[in-house]
């Protein structure tokens, strides 16, 4: 009797211990492991450029012993240029020339602008594809007057100014920029010549 009930407990632990065994050996389900997908890369304002621009000019000329007044009239032209960011700054240098059609009469005096150019620098600072700037550096423009005898001049000044660009696609920007350029103070045609003006200009850049 003895046996039989140690035998049976026997079984009973044996039993007891199998499932735990069992369950030792089934593997435990992991929970899902999400892909990791990398975060989309800000938008490179790095490389060269070329585009169009057009706009509208304001100037006061004036012109000793004959008075001063303001001309105005518009403009269309290229530039080119390169830019190098560094983090979410931009910094750059760009040309640009072309058309001007600046003209009116001053106390009787024509004073006409043909053409005008910049060399300038470009400091930005980008929100991913849209940059602020800063823009600073060197004017040349063609002045004609038409008394006391008529004479032309090309006048070397300074300019300054800031605009803004939005990327439109991975090659095509747009920008709207407003530039100051001062000309001096020169004889022309034996007159002396001051000339200043306020430009707005708008334009497209093709990036590559």
């Amino acid at each position: 009797m003895t046996i039989r009930i140690a035998s049976l407990a026997a079984t009973a632990a044996l039993l007891a211990l199998t499932p735990a065994a069992f369950a030792a050996d089934v593997p435990v389900s992991q929970p899902p492991v999400e892909a990791f997908v990398p975060e989309q890369a800000s938008f490179d304002w790095t490389g060269f450029y070329v585009g169009v621009y057009g706009g509208y000019a304001w100037a006061n000329a004036d012109l000793e012993g004959f008075g001063d007044d303001d001309v105005e009239g518009g403009l269309a032209g290229g530039t080119i240029g390169y830019n190098q960011q560094f983090g979410n700054w931009v910094a750059g240098i760009e040309a640009d020339g072309g058309w001007a059609g600046i003209e009116e009469e001053v106390a009787g005096v024509s004073v006409e602008t043909q053409w005008t150019s910049t060399v300038r620098g470009r400091i930005g600072y980008a929100f991913d594809n849209f940059m602020i700037y800063g823009t600073g550096g060197a004017a040349i423009a063609d002045i004609d007057v038409g008394a006391p005898v008529s004479d032309n001049d090309t006048r070397f000044g300074w300019t300054a100014g800031g605009g803004v660009e939005a990327a439109l696609t991975d090659n095509i920007s747009a920008k709207a920029e407003y530039l100051y350029m001062d000309f001096g103070d020169d004889d022309i045609g034996g007159t002396s010549v001051d000339l200043d003006a306020h430009t707005v200009k708008g334009g497209l850049n093709f990036r590559f």
